[in-house]
């Protein structure tokens, strides 16, 4: 008899340490946790839910678990069944869940993921459930900001009719979006991209130069800034502006550089344009003998071709100044 009441006492003793360090556990984690009995009422909980409910252990014993954990639904703000209960019912873990507010006993909100578990006993019946919940209002507040400046970001790529990319200065690869891909004359976005990918599209005149920028601001993890053409999978050649900078990791190490690429074919065909339009008039003007000149109104200065030294206005060089002026140019007093 003593021998039996010796090993009870010694089980005894073992369940109370065991049951010691579960609370220990429960205390020292960041997670609020909860346990149920069979029938749903609150049989423990550890500090952090005591916090986050605003329940202490004392009141919370022995309530039904949607009072001291009342949960609704952020955009609905209608009542949401725990996953507790569901745990309890289906016998099965409950995996976390979005979008959730708990409000608190004086009536405070906070975002949180919650997920449960049923408690089994040594027979399989279960006995009761834990749930585990965390506050994430700064995560999906942070969420939230990032979301929002990725729209403003793409709405002005879109607007600027730009390609945005991102590559990967350690392994090559590259995150880009729809626009880059169609400048290179992709209907949709390639399963891969790299940069020898993008100087395949170069063209071969303008390839060294090109690399050798890139290179040059790799090295120097500066910022890379070039105009060359391409050519397109379609076999169009287009010019193209790029423009990247280098982003280093926490141990100075050249990471990743980030950059826009921008179709600048129209604005070289302009410049084109304007170039053999002024050459046209100076050839014509040439032929002609015709001279030009330009009065600056606002200096008194003249400006003309070699053609327009003798049919523009007399003008005398000023002796104050030395500019070329149609009078004399008097010095304030």
């Amino acid at each position: 008899m003593w021998r039996h009441l010796s090993a009870h006492s010694k089980d005894s003793a073992a369940i109370a340490e065991q049951a010691e360090r579960l609370r220990i556990t429960l205390d020292s984690i960041g997670d609020a946790v909860i346990t149920t009995d069979a029938e749903g009422r609150v049989t423990d909980m550890n500090a952090v839910a005591e916090s986050l409910t605003g329940w202490p252990l004392n009141e919370a014993t022995g309530q039904p678990l949607p009072t001291v954990f009342h949960i609704i639904g952020e955009d609905t703000r209608q009542t949401v069944n725990s996953p507790a209960i569901r745990a309890l019912t289906e016998g099965t873990i409950i995996g976390l869940a979005n979008h959730t507010l708990l409000v608190a006993k004086d009536g405070t909100e906070r975002r949180i993921d919650d997920s449960a578990a049923p408690i089994r006993s040594g027979k399989g019946e279960i006995v009761g459930c834990v749930l585990v919940f965390r506050d994430v209002s700064d995560r999906r507040q942070q969420e939230n900001q990032l979301r929002n400046e990725q729209e403003c970001l793409e709405l002005a790529l879109s607007a600027a009719d730009s390609g945005q990319w991102d590559l990967n200065l350690i392994d090559g690869s590259a995150y880009r979006n729809l626009r880059h891909d169609q400048i290179f004359g992709y209907d949709s976005l390639l399963p891969e991209w790299t940069y020898d990918m993008f100087l395949e599209h170069v063209l071969p005149a303008d390839r060294p130069l090109v690399d050798q920028t890139f290179q040059q601001a790799i090295a120097k993890g500066t910022s890379w800034d070039c105009e060359c053409q391409i050519l397109t999978v379609k076999g169009i050649e287009r010019w193209v502006w790029i423009k990247g900078k280098v982003q280093q990791n926490a141990n100075g190490q050249n990471e990743r550089m980030l950059g826009l690429v921008n179709d600048i074919t129209r604005r070289k065909q302009v410049e084109a344009e304007i170039q053999q339009a002024r050459s046209r008039l100076a050839s014509t003007l040439a032929a002609s003998e015709i001279g030009t000149w330009e009065l600056d109104l606002a200096t008194g200065t003249i400006q003309s071709d070699l053609n327009g030294e003798d049919v523009r206005p007399t003008a005398r060089r000023c002796c104050c100044c030395s500019q070329r002026r149609l009078q004399k140019c008097y010095p304030s007093r």
